[in-house]
């Protein structure tokens, strides 16, 4: 049985500084941040090998520059990993990058399904919740399963953000098949999934995300990464106790990682 390693802090385990297309924070600013909330962090910044450009901007970042930069300021409060577009054309593409470096964490993220955006609404216009989620979850198991080498799977609520589904927010039981493949390929090759903070944890999201944890759950699922997907520092560490409160009452543990080992909590 693996040796169980545990922190003392909760890590904010999805962040993004100006190494990533789409933030200028600094990381002196996002670990002032997560210093003043007694937390510690973990940078993830993009890259997306099947989706290199959006308005303009480069999804891709200078891996050795990355690890020269923050190198000097990786610690206890502060761990390196990389957010990847993962897919089924450039899997060989991936395991190297996230393989050759020394990442602490990598995250894999499904952002596109069969080479359309699930964040332009165009593409998915007159399908319900559970029609889109009946698909993108079928493709997401299909892909993570070509792709074990993830640490943890981000943001399963990420089309809920943006595409004009209705209702907007799926629960477990409206594609419960599709979950539980998903949930089964997760387990299976002990890829943790991920509570994404970036929406307030109330109402409908709540309710929502709360039957999915049950569901992943119920499949055997024991761990979580909390993750605010900051962009910049008011962001960070946004809706963390009420994400610990939601693990408590769904019995799942927080965790992060360090050298792609999983980490738990000494006071979970």
């Amino acid at each position: 049985m693996a040796r169980m390693l545990y922190k003392d802090i909760y890590f904010d385990t999805h962040c993004h500084t100006e190494f990533s297309f789409d933030s200028s924070m600094s990381i002196e600013g996002a670990m002032a941040k997560a210093a003043s909330l007694g937390i510690g962090l973990v940078t993830t910044e993009h890259v997306d090998l099947n989706n290199m450009d959006v308005g303009g901007f480069e999804i891709n970042f200078d891996i050795d520059s990355y690890f020269r930069e923050y190198a000097g300021k990786r610690g206890e409060t502060l761990l390196l990993g990389i957010e990847t577009g993962i897919d089924m054309e450039n899997i060989e593409k991936n395991r190297w990058m996230v393989e050759d470096h020394p990442f602490d964490m990598v995250i894999g993220s499904m952002h596109s399904m069969k080479h359309l955006d699930v964040s332009r609404p165009s593409d998915f216009r007159e399908m319900t919740a559970a029609e889109f989620y009946r698909d993108y979850l079928k493709e997401t198991a299909r892909t993570v399963a070509a792709n074990p080498f993830i640490d943890t799977l981000a943001h399963l609520d990420y089309p809920s953000r943006y595409l004009r589904l209705s209702p907007r927010n799926v629960r477990y039981n409206d594609a419960k098949m599709e979950f539980d493949e998903l949930f089964d390929v997760l387990v299976s090759n002990d890829i943790t999934l991920e509570l994404n903070l970036r929406r307030p944890l109330q109402g409908d999201v709540l309710e929502s995300l709360r039957s999915i944890l049950e569901g992943y759950r119920s499949c055997g699922g024991r761990f979580v990464t909390l993750g605010s997907d900051a962009h910049n520092t008011d962001q960070i560490g946004a809706n963390f106790r009420e994400g610990l409160v939601l693990l408590k009452e769904t019995g799942l543990a927080p965790c992060t990682y360090q050298e792609r080992t999983r980490i738990l909590y000494s006071g979970w």
